[in-house]
């Protein structure tokens, strides 16, 4: 017995604009990202945070749908949350009501975060491999200056990136893949020189046909050694690295991630 072909239909958008990028990923992106099931177990990582680096009002930096935000309003601190797409924020204040919390939301680029943005805060927090879509340097340095001046004295920032130490190495292709009901996500990376091509590549799936759309925008795969510099030149020093949220020790070849603590001064 022979069975009828897939149909596959594909649209694809190379290299687009960050804020292009999400726009079009946004009402999707808590399925590829699997919001709901991660819930409870980010939660539980963030109280951990609030202990070992307490702060009572934060700043979510590309707080994309606002997971980050969301958790800690919900653990009693006083959130903010900025991202630079409005489709993004758009889930992010839905997400909010569902969540029963208040949170500030504002439009903003990372490194144009205090022309929009005019308070100080004891946490600035840049989750989920956000850093990365800085790709100059000169955008990077922007984005520092920005943290500094948001944060009181003594404040800390907190960084999260994909490890690419690791994954330059291993030239790592597929980054994840993940199903939700007709829906499939596929995200990998294409190598370009000095950049990285990352693809998100989702199908929804309908009997025997197949709907295909490729989204793709450019990341700059930094290290510890880059950020570190970038952060000593606007006075946020690094008190602390580790290799995930967990709080285990960064290993280059190992790690999944590079995550960062850095404090500004307190005079």
């Amino acid at each position: 017995m022979s069975r009828k072909p897939v149909v596959i239909e594909t649209k694809m958008n190379s290299h687009l604009p960050i804020e292009n990028f999400y726009q079009k990923l946004a009402s999707h992106y808590d399925a590829m990202t699997r919001l709901e099931q991660r819930w409870n177990s980010e939660r539980e990582i963030l109280q951990k945070w609030l202990q070992k680096f307490p702060f009572r009002r934060g700043l979510d930096a590309a707080c994309g749908t606002g997971l980050h935000a969301l958790l800690l309003s919900q653990l009693g601190v006083e959130m903010w949350g900025a991202d630079i797409s409005k489709e993004m924020l758009k889930q992010a204040r839905k997400n909010s009501r569902t969540a029963g919390v208040s949170v500030k939301w504002i439009q903003a680029p990372l490194e144009k975060l205090t022309k929009n943005i005019h308070h100080q805060f004891q946490a600035v927090l840049c989750l989920g491999n956000s850093i990365p879509h800085l790709l100059t340097k000169s955008q990077l340095l922007s984005t520092f200056q920005n943290f500094y001046h948001l944060l009181e004295p003594g404040g800390r920032v907190i960084l999260q990136l994909l490890n690419y130490h690791k994954i330059l190495s291993d030239k790592q292709r597929i980054i994840g893949i993940h199903r939700k009901d007709n829906l499939e996500f596929i995200r990998f990376y294409d190598y370009k020189g000095k950049l990285i091509n990352f693809n998100v590549l989702t199908i929804t799936w309908e009997k025997q046909k197949a709907i295909s759309e490729l989204q793709s925008t450019l990341l700059y795969p930094y290290t510890l050694e880059e950020l570190q510099k970038y952060l000593q030149k606007v006075n946020l020093f690094p008190i602390a690295v580790y290799g995930d949220m967990h709080f285990s020790k960064f290993a280059r070849k190992t790690s999944p991630n590079l995550v960062m603590v850095a404090q500004k001064n307190r005079h």
